[in-house]
């Protein structure tokens, strides 16, 4: 079972006899319970959606949690009503991986995570009372999670306004995460115009920067320093930000700069992290990155491993076919 349920393709393919084991599983915690119900629901099958919640609902969240609620998400089953207060409980515990997870679950949730902001306030003040015990500036992993999560949520995060402005004006250190939510919660541009107007070191902390373009880009557009800032993190040095920053500038450029990004994007196109995020993009390009076709295809004809690292050989797999689907929906994108 566990060899048949690490593998996408062979999830799919058994999809049926899989999802039939569902509702004849002994126990709801049980490891084989957990191993088809996280294999069908990352794979996007609906019918994994009553044994995700029933898990999550029972105790301790399994290993793997936030990637099978993402699945939920991506099938459309996921069901906020039954998620938030497993989020909430998750929150008050004070575990440090259990906040992470209920975090990322809160992010993925976005709007409907409301109920949630005030315990992702408190885990907040808890977050950086700690820091401040520490005696250091540094935001913390937790920290700029549970930042991004109240961001995500939007206008119904309000409440946690004073504390965000309070935190940007003790550090500038990361300081682009806290003036995206600040700016997601309230609409107004003005928090992420001044982030990206102080002298930043947070060239190395790639999708907070290439975020706050993009939702610039959603409210009214760039002024002309701001895509001369863009472009300047994307086309100056080798970097990840050009892959997390492309999809802005062709946003922003269009077609106009289609040929700079073709010179770039390729190359990122075999890495697990950088890959999907780099076939996004040339998707949004469509016609226009038919010149990336060959280096597609050879992704998606090659017959040995990439290689990569990603912990385990089941892990390095997963990455492979997550690769090869994102390859082929990325030419199918571009064809059309």
């Amino acid at each position: 079972m566990d060899t048949l349920c690490a593998s996408r393709t062979a999830t799919r393919l058994a999809a049926d006899d899989l999802a039939a084991l569902l509702p004849t599983t002994h126990h709801p915690r049980s490891d084989t319970a957990w191993t088809v119900t996280y294999a069908l629901a990352t794979v996007d099958d609906p019918r994994a959606a009553p044994s995700v919640h029933a898990r999550l609902a029972s105790g301790a969240p399994p290993a793997g949690a936030v990637a099978a609620v993402r699945g939920l998400l991506r099938s459309g089953t996921a069901d906020a009503d039954q998620l938030a207060p497993v989020i909430r409980q998750l929150l008050r515990s004070g575990d440090s991986l259990s906040v992470l997870t209920a975090t990322a679950m809160s992010d993925d949730l976005g709007p409907a995570a409301a109920a949630c902001v005030p315990e992702l306030i408190e885990a907040l003040r808890t977050e950086c009372a700690l820091r401040d015990a520490q005696g250091t500036e540094w935001a913390t992993r937790r920290e700029l999670r549970l930042v991004t999560a109240l961001g995500r949520i939007g206008a119904p995060a309000r409440a946690a306004v004073p504390l965000l402005e309070r935190l940007t004006r003790e550090s500038r250190q990361r300081a682009g995460y806290r003036a995206l939510a600040l700016s997601r919660i309230t609409g107004e541009r003005h928090f992420i115009e001044s982030a990206l107007r102080s002298p930043s070191r947070l060239r190395q902390y790639v999708p907070d920067r290439s975020a706050l373009f993009e939702w610039l880009l959603d409210h009214g557009g760039l002024t002309p320093e701001q895509s001369r800032q863009l472009r300047d993190l994307v086309f100056t040095l080798p970097s990840g930000m050009q892959v997390f920053g492309a999809r802005a500038v062709w946003r922003n450029e269009g077609p106009a700069a289609a040929g700079e990004l073709l010179a770039v994007l390729p190359q990122y196109l075999d890495d697990d992290l950088f890959g999907p995020v780099a076939m996004t993009t040339l998707a949004a390009m469509g016609e226009h990155a038919r010149p990336a076709l060959p280096q597609l295809r050879a992704l998606i004809d090659r017959r040995t491993r990439l290689p990569h690292h990603a912990g385990s050989d089941d892990a390095d797999m997963n990455a492979d076919e997550q690769l090869l689907e994102a390859a082929r929906q990325t030419v199918a994108a571009v064809t059309a």
